[in-house]
């Protein structure tokens, strides 16, 4: 949360906090974090003038911090990006908290990290104040570890990335979340924790709404972890399984 009452030519919706390293003297190290960090909707306080202030959430650490402004509204707020193993094809989904302008989305895809191609393009919703969910498929995914990232492309042709996620095929495979649908408890395991013990002593799952929004992160301490969720309201959800091989990626129906 920044102050602004003392910046002069901002306009309502279209500032925004930066960050960079501490010991950063370069311009270009200056980064807004769209894909991890969230910011209010808008027209509400924290993008407004009158509000006094800048607010952004998800930002990990403390470093130089600045206002930023533009001339035009910032394009999408995106919520999260991830992909997840189907089977043989690769699931990408991700949801935007709104909409200025969106053109389209472009996947694309990479086995190096560095290097990454199109894919596949989904047109957005051009401008949208609501929460929209953006799901397709990778039908030819790269064996063992690829990459992906989401660009997006404005109405005027400016585009911006989403951060790049990774997701090891092989790895997923072994990633197992059952049953699914299910009502009151879920299950994980993963079979490298019978044979590596390095893997289960630094494992742990997330789960998130179809909201993005983080509601249990918990230690997996034995092969099989025991999840209650009873209480979550039914709905989609994902889940991420971080160990020190990697991360693991899925999603469950809570009826």
């Amino acid at each position: 949360k920044l102050d602004i009452s003392n910046i002069a030519g901002l306009e309502d919706d279209k500032f925004t906090i930066l960050s960079r390293p501490d010991a950063s003297t370069d311009y270009a190290d200056w980064a807004s974090y769209d894909a991890t960090t969230t910011i209010p909707a808008a027209g509400q306080i924290g993008r407004t003038v009158s509000g006094g202030y800048a607010i952004k959430s998800g930002l990990t650490s403390f470093s130089q911090k600045a206002i930023a402004s533009g001339s035009d509204p910032l394009p999408i707020e995106l919520l999260f990006f991830i992909a997840t193993q189907n089977g043989k094809h690769i699931d990408l989904s991700w949801v935007t908290k709104s909409e200025i302008n969106n053109n389209f989305f472009s996947i694309q895809r990479s086995s190096n990290g560095i290097d990454f191609e199109t894919i596949k393009e989904i047109i957005g919703l051009g401008t949208s104040n609501i929460t929209n969910k953006y799901n397709t498929q990778d039908q030819n995914p790269i064996e063992g570890l690829s990459y992906y990232r989401l660009k997006q492309t404005d109405i005027d042709g400016d585009f911006s990335y989403s951060a790049i996620i990774a997701i090891n095929k092989n790895l997923q495979e072994e990633f197992v979340l059952w049953p699914n649908p299910a009502s009151d408890k879920i299950y994980i395991s993963n079979s490298n924790e019978i044979t590596d013990n390095q893997y289960s002593s630094n494992s742990t799952i997330v789960i998130m709404n179809s909201n993005g929004e983080v509601i249990l992160t918990d230690e997996i301490l034995n092969a099989t972890k025991e999840i209650d969720i009873l209480h979550l309201p039914s709905g989609l959800y994902f889940t991420t399984y971080k160990s020190n091989l990697g991360n693991s990626y899925g999603k469950f129906i809570k009826e």
